[in-house]
């Protein structure tokens, strides 16, 4: 769904919003969700919504230990799942209606597992909208930068603050931050108009993860590297070892 002013100003000039899940592991193709929020800004107004969903199974002692819902609580205080998952949907679309960018740290995930999920349960997908995700325009803006890209180093990389990591909520607020700031301190990335943004995030993150696939790649060819070398030195010591004489003073052949 593309809104009119998406076209006609820079994105950092519209309206902002943004979104976070927490969830029951790492594949957003597979898990399911515990915590989400929805969060809009108009000048110095932030109104958001929360959800504490009952995802219905286990939730992995990991995940538990990240986002510190466990399973028990989930399934005592959670919200029935379906009308939770219908609800953030619902309050997505919204914010898209109203021409908002909405900000997501790591937005691919974010957006496959709520669209996953409404596919498994056959609901209606998300109507989408202007995504603006500060992971992928650091990668693209400063590549060279030493060190982890988790949204607690970026929010330290460039100055922000932010309540308790890996809540919904804090995640959120962090992610909309570090896109006004993002917006600003590239120019050249935050005039560009919502459409213009959109086309660019997908080329970047095709290129991220390309160069993601080669690094791993060439990590595997070296490992199978020191894995042959290894194996052609053990035979090497297996051959030593058949060859030692253990009779003295004579040895024989």
């Amino acid at each position: 769904m593309q809104h009119p002013t998406w076209t006609d100003r820079p994105w950092i000039r519209l309206p902002l919003g943004g979104f976070d899940t927490e969830t029951t592991g790492l594949d957003p193709t597979r898990e399911r969700i515990v915590t989400a929020c929805v969060m809009v800004v108009d000048d110095s107004t932030v109104s958001m919504r929360t959800w504490l969903l009952n995802p219905g199974i286990e939730i992995p002692e990991e995940a538990a230990r990240v986002h510190g819902i466990t399973t028990d609580r989930a399934a005592a205080e959670g919200m029935d799942y379906a009308k939770g998952l219908g609800e953030i949907r619902d309050a997505l679309n919204a914010a898209w209606r109203e021409g908002r960018a909405m900000a997501a740290y790591n937005a691919a995930y974010d957006v496959t597992i709520i669209s996953s999920e409404l596919a498994r349960l056959g609901m209606e997908p998300l109507a989408g909208g202007l995504l603006v995700d500060p992971l992928v325009i650091d990668r693209a803006c400063d590549p060279d930068r030493v060190g982890r890209r988790r949204l607690t180093d970026a929010v330290r990389h460039y100055g922000l603050t932010m309540g308790t990591a890996h809540t919904a909520d804090a995640d959120t607020l962090a992610a909309i931050r570090l896109a006004w700031v993002l917006g600003r301190k590239f120019p050249e990335v935050g005039r560009l108009n919502g459409a213009a943004l959109g086309q660019m995030q997908i080329g970047w993150y095709r290129d991220q993860a390309e160069a993601l696939r080669q690094r791993f790649a060439n990590l595997a060819a070296d490992k199978r590297r020191r894995a042959e070398q290894i194996v052609v030195s053990a035979a090497e010591l297996e051959s030593k070892a058949a060859g030692v004489k253990s009779t003295w003073p004579l040895q024989r052949a």
